[in-house]
């Protein structure tokens, strides 16, 4: 629970993330798009970890299924770009962003480190990856994959590695080991499809462990709970949709519209677990978004974040002119960040 916590730890984390989800001026509109690549066969490299550094901040973005990715709000200038996955050496390089876009291509060369592959049946659905440190790029072995709201979950093996059935849907892991910082990431899995995943756990902190800790024991406790008029929705379906406002992209992808939730005028948001009142849906972007979770009133069967809640605080405004039926009106979005 956030009051079981000193509120100035992790402070600035929380004030960074929301300017980063917030909208910004029209000089830091550019975007920066990229592929990486093997360097011994062009083939593109899946869940590569992207670090774009803006003056004081980071960026972090991933490859696609493709090899690609995307920075947007970038403003014009020359920026730090690091890239880094297990079983390849890091590569460094700075782009120039000039008239809002700019465009590299990474070639990462494979490190003696040899990472072993994983047969599945044709039929399976699941998601399977490999934990490193991103100190080393070495693996972990033991890290813990949880996958919350299901019974999925997996010990990392000797070499880092782990796979998790389950069944086609987004869903949002938790992954920890001893002696490093917890961390959260979405998964989309779709039908008869295995999902990669390469995580980088950082050493932890111990100020910001606590609080991160905190946050992922309410949602793991929400998320197993949780009624029927509730979704999880990942950052790669907001941005599929192409709409930069987290208010377009949210009604618009189609795990929202399955469920038919809709949003009313106003919606109580948690930021990274953290009650946000007055902070409209309006405002934001979904540049910098891992994952939501979107509960109607009643979805929240236990009333944990009414419970966190601060008593007498206003939800904040969506933008939206209608009043739908209680029923199917989103109450409650708790937005996880990029990490």
């Amino acid at each position: 629970m956030w009051s079981m916590v000193p509120r100035v730890i992790g402070l600035a984390l929380f004030v960074s993330c929301t300017s980063a989800l917030a909208g910004q001026s029209a000089e830091t509109n550019g975007i920066v798009r990229g592929e990486v690549v093997s360097s011994v066969d062009s083939r593109p490299v899946v869940d590569a970890e992207i670090l774009l550094t803006i003056g004081s901040g980071t960026r972090i973005s991933r490859t696609d299924e493709r090899g690609q990715f995307s920075i947007n709000r970038v403003p014009d200038g020359r920026h730090g770009l690091q890239v880094r996955r297990l079983g390849y050496l890091p590569s460094s390089l700075t782009v120039d962003v000039q008239d809002g876009t700019a465009s590299v291509t990474v070639r990462l060369a494979p490190s003696t480190q040899v990472l072993q592959s994983v047969r599945v049946r044709r039929s399976f659905s699941g998601v399977r990856g490999v934990v490193g440190a991103d100190s080393t790029l070495e693996p972990i072995v033991g890290a813990q994959v949880a996958i919350m709201g299901t019974s999925g979950r997996a010990k990392t093996d000797s070499v880092g590695g782990f796979l998790i059935g389950i069944r086609p849907g987004a869903y949002i892991a938790r992954i920890s080991a001893p002696g490093f910082r917890p961390s959260l990431r979405s998964i989309l899995v779709r039908r008869d499809t295995v999902t990669e995943v390469v995580e980088l756990l950082a050493t932890g902190q111990k100020g910001s462990s606590i609080v991160l800790e905190a946050a992922l024991t309410d949602a793991y406790t929400r998320l197993n709970a949780r009624g029927p008029m509730s979704v999880v929705v990942s950052g790669e379906e907001l941005r599929q949709t192409k709409s930069d406002g987290l208010v377009a992209a949210l009604m618009q992808n189609r795990t929202t519209s399955a469920k038919g939730l809709r949003l009313g005028r106003s919606v109580c948001i948690f930021l990274n677990g953290r009650p946000m009142p007055d902070l409209g849906l309006s405002m934001l972007n979904t540049a910098e978004v891992e994952a939501l979770e979107v509960y109607t009133k009643a979805s929240d069967t236990h009333g944990a974040l009414g419970q966190l809640w601060p008593p007498g605080r206003e939800c904040g405004s969506t933008g939206v002119a209608s009043k739908p039926d209680p029923s199917v009106t989103i109450a409650w979005i708790v937005i996880w960040t990029r990490q």
